[in-house]
This record gives structure tokens, C-alpha cells and sequence, in this order.
């Protein structure tokens, strides 16, 4: 199965954020995309990649 491309909406709905803050996160390096044309995609692995290292750079906070 082919892995689905997103686009900066898509993006940014999954995230909760708004598309220009998915560029910035682009711009930045943050981000990995492919060029296809003019068009700028994200592949959904990526995302997810992304995603997992927020996740990994956020300490869990412990109960006392």
C-alpha cells in the first residue's frame, strides 16, 4: 500500500495548528517534505515521526 501524502491543511488539522505554523516547522528543518511540482507534501510517516519526538523531548511528569 502506497503511504498517503498530506498536504499543509492536512497537516496542520492533524496537528491542531494552523498551515503556517506546519511551514515554519518546514522551514525550520523540523519537518521533512517531498516537492512534487509546485506542490508541497508530507508524507503521514513522517508526521508521525515528528509527532513521537515531541512526544520522547517532553519529561513526563511523576505523581508525588
Amino acid at each position: 500500500m502506497k503511504e498517503q501524502l498530506l498536504n499543509y491543511d492536512q497537516v496542520g488539522e492533524r496537528l491542531g495548528v494552523t498551515s503556517r505554523t506546519i511551514f515554519t516547522l518546514r522551514k525550520r528543518g523540523e519537518l521533512a517534505s517531498i516537492n512534487v511540482g509546485r506542490r508541497v507534501l508530507f508524507a503521514e510517516s513522517e508526521v508521525q515521526r515528528w509527532i513521537d519526538a515531541q512526544k520522547a523531548a517532553v519529561p513526563m511528569a511523576t505523581a508525588v
